[in-house]
């Protein structure tokens, strides 16, 4: 269906998973997810992580209040330092010592219609492998 605005930086039916945290939008293109599985990012001043299921491409965002998580599986991370253990929720990630983390809300789309609503939107780039 057509749209007002459009933008060449993605393809037009690149899949997306999208937010919007401090009143900035925010788009990262699923097949780098998939292939990140955990993705570690700042968006306005929140701290998230998002952490991908590599084969369906679901992606869930996750307030980490400035902490750094490892996978370990689809339902464990590891935080680094110090090695605590939390627990893969549908709505929160909980640690072992009863901490919570909060999921945040994210929308998939696709790239064309996710920018005709929000065109000042910032795209994600993959990160640098040490």
């Amino acid at each position: 269906f057509p749209v007002w605005l459009r933008s060449e930086a993605l393809a037009t039916k690149q899949r997306v998973f999208t937010l919007v945290l401090s009143g900035r939008p925010k788009a990262y293109p699923v097949d780098i997810l998939k292939e990140e599985r955990i993705t570690h990012d700042t968006l306005g001043s929140v701290d998230i992580v998002l952490l991908t299921n590599a084969q369906s491409g679901a992606v869930r965002a996750y307030r980490t209040k400035a902490r750094y998580f490892v996978l370990v599986s689809d339902t464990e991370l590891r935080e680094e330092p110090p090695g605590i253990q939390w627990t893969v929720h549908e709505d929160r990630l909980e640690s072992e010592d009863g901490s919570v983390l909060e999921r945040v809300a994210g929308h998939d789309a696709f790239w064309f219609g996710w920018y005709a609503f929000y065109p000042s939107t910032e795209i994600y780039e993959e990160r640098e492998r040490p």
